[in-house]
């Protein structure tokens, strides 16, 4: 997993019930009347919530469901305020976001390096880098057409190849889509 699903995959932990509309959990092959039906919308998150919160394992969640959903996103709020609202403005601030971010990178790291960090050097060799993009990285057919993605936008000169020029370019798009990710999921009400 590069640093951008890292990040990414922290993001979507930390944010989760803020981001997710309750009322799109009355989802799956069995919804009631008036809700939708189909796959979750939401994907890995939505089947996260089923399966944290649907208790009856019928790929929908109730409203007593829903409710045990919400009481625990608003306890995940409260211990987050809590811990990182250092003005008690019942928000978080840019700095206060910042401080959480790199709280739970480093929290993410930790975890990472211990699962991973097979020779205990504490970084990540060549191998256990391709050991932890196996397990935790898209498929190889996704990683191949991210690849792909990639060099269409950003092989400026056609070569086949990423110059030092246009991977640091790559690396600014990407930078700048995270920046923004961070920002678009604000904390505050």
């Amino acid at each position: 997993m590069n640093a951008s699903q890292i990040r990414k995959t922290i993001l979507s932990t930390l944010l989760l019930g803020a981001l997710l509309p309750l009322s799109s959990f009355a989802e799956g092959p069995q919804a009631k009347e008036g809700q939708r039906k189909g796959a979750p919308k939401g994907g890995a998150r939505m089947q996260k919530m089923l399966e944290e919160f649907d208790l009856d394992e019928d790929g929908v969640l109730s409203e007593e469901e829903r409710a045990t959903a919400k009481a625990a996103q608003q306890a995940r709020k409260a211990e987050m305020l809590a811990t990182y609202d250092t003005d008690g403005d019942g928000k978080l601030s840019k700095e206060e976001r910042e401080a959480l971010k790199t709280a739970k990178q480093a929290e993410r790291k930790a975890e990472i390096l211990e699962k991973y960090d097979i020779d205990h050097d504490g970084q990540l060799s060549a191998s256990e880098k391709a050991t932890l993009r196996e397990e935790m990285g898209p498929p190889p057919e996704k990683r191949k057409q991210m690849r792909e993605k990639a060099m269409k936008r950003f092989d400026a000169d056609g070569d086949g190849v990423l110059s030092e020029e246009e991977r640091a370019a790559a690396r600014a798009a990407h930078q700048k889509n995270m920046k923004k990710a961070v920002n678009d999921t604000q904390v505050e009400e």
